[in-house]
């Protein structure tokens, strides 16, 4: 890059000093959030409170009543979730159906991330489907491979927009000074990282409700499996 040609109006030492600055206020950032996080155990004392609302929650879900299973009243599930998790779209009969899987964990944490887009629950199939189109494998193949494409796209024109930005002749054409030249390269910088999440979160989605259909459809083998051998043992 030829400095001649730019008009700079700092010297390299202030730079230099602006970067230690803001290095400095970023380390004291992280220290201090660090030991905030973990203060007189405040991780681990979070940790055990969620432990013991979600066996309480568990406990109280369902009561047996004269040999019958009575569930709480669905609001008070909903919300006894809303507390474990922070998302309440979805229903009680979808939270009692994802906690009866073998992985619990798997559906309860991911399944209201993808559930609208790409995965709903049928009440009369009693079974967590992928929505309309997406349950053809061809369209979701195709839908991953479009994510996948503009992720490269995207990377590439970064890279593409960073090196002409920093061309002396690019530079000397605009007339542009550090502080200019900064301000693009963050702005474009910002925007396309934005972008290749949204692309990757996309992809990620896709990959959990795949995951989530196998894992139930294994998890209804194995209670099929279960139920005919106990049939066998009983005659």
């Amino acid at each position: 890059m030829d400095l001649n040609n730019l008009s700079l109006n700092i010297t390299i030492q202030d730079v230099a000093a602006i970067v230690a600055i803001i290095s400095g206020i970023f380390a004291v950032i992280r220290v201090a959030n660090g030991f905030v996080s973990n203060n007189f155990f405040s991780v681990s004392k979070k940790r055990l409170e969620y432990y013991e609302f979600s066996k309480k929650f568990l406990d109280e879900i369902k009561k047996e009543k004269n040999g019958d299973v009575v569930y709480k009243h669905p609001f008070l599930i909903e919300k006894g979730f809303y507390v474990l998790s922070g998302k309440e779209n979805l229903s009680a009969t979808e939270i009692l159906y994802c906690l009866e899987q073998k992985n619990p964990t798997l559906f309860l944490n991911h399944y209201p991330s993808v559930r609208g887009k790409y995965l709903k629950y049928s009440i009369s199939e009693n079974l967590i489907i992928f929505k309309g189109r997406y349950r053809e494998l061809k369209r979701r193949n195709y839908v991953r491979n479009i994510n996948k494409f503009m992720i490269v796209f995207y990377g590439f024109m970064l890279f593409f927009l960073i090196f002409n930005i920093l061309n002396d002749k690019f530079l000397v054409k605009f007339g542009w000074n550090w502080w200019q030249v900064g301000f693009v390269l963050s702005s474009i910088v910002i925007v396309v990282i934005a972008a290749i999440a949204t692309f990757m979160n996309d992809l990620i989605k896709i990959g959990l409700a795949e995951e989530m259909v196998i894992a139930q459809k294994n998890n209804m083998e194995r209670l099929a499996q279960q139920t005919t051998d106990q049939n066998d043992s009983s005659e």
